[in-house]
């Protein structure tokens, strides 16, 4: 099974990663390769528990811009964190949605808006670390590409389960 080939690749990966940060890294390398999407369309959030936000764990560029607190309104990351459950939106870009932290993603001029998208929770024993999304940006939906299956959902949760045991709370 194509699954289970990832999932012992990316144990690999971790295995071989001797930092935090080198396994934020080879997480966010990992899972661009898997689903052939861009360093940037990689979210990793961290599950801060004493303050009940989720924070920026990548990209770099986004640590330190804030945290979003678990009940945020119309935020998608929060959502996801707060009911513990996975999905997919692949006409994400016309859903109402927080923009904010799209902003911040790269220079104004560079700014490609998010298409679709896939989120779930990083568990363990039905406790959250944190939450990782997977976007598909473009200029509209056609340009960003296929279309994100249930395939892709159950494959991104199996690797998050995995992730699960690798996670430092900030």
């Amino acid at each position: 099974m194509v699954a289970e080939g990832l999932i012992n690749q990316y144990r690999e990966r971790m295995t071989a990663a001797e930092t935090p940060k080198d396994r934020l890294l080879s997480t966010a390398a990992f899972l661009s390769e898997a689903f052939r999407v861009k360093m940037d369309e990689i979210a990793i959030f961290i599950y801060d528990s004493s303050r009940e936000v989720l924070v920026f764990a990548w990209p770099d560029s986004l640590k330190g811009v804030g945290s979003i607190p678990l009940n945020a309104h119309r935020c998608l990351v929060a959502k996801c964190a707060l009911e513990m459950c996975g999905g997919l939106d692949n006409s994400f870009a016309s859903t109402p949605h927080l923009h904010m932290f799209e902003q911040f993603i790269s220079e104004k001029e560079k700014r490609i808006p998010i298409q679709k998208i896939m989120s779930v929770p990083v568990t363990s024993d039905n406790k959250l670390h944190g939450v990782i999304q997977i976007a598909k940006k473009g200029a509209d939906r056609e340009s960003s590409g296929v279309d994100f299956s249930t395939t892709d959902l159950k494959l991104l949760e199996a690797l998050a389960a995995e992730f699960a045991g690798y996670v430092q709370a900030p």
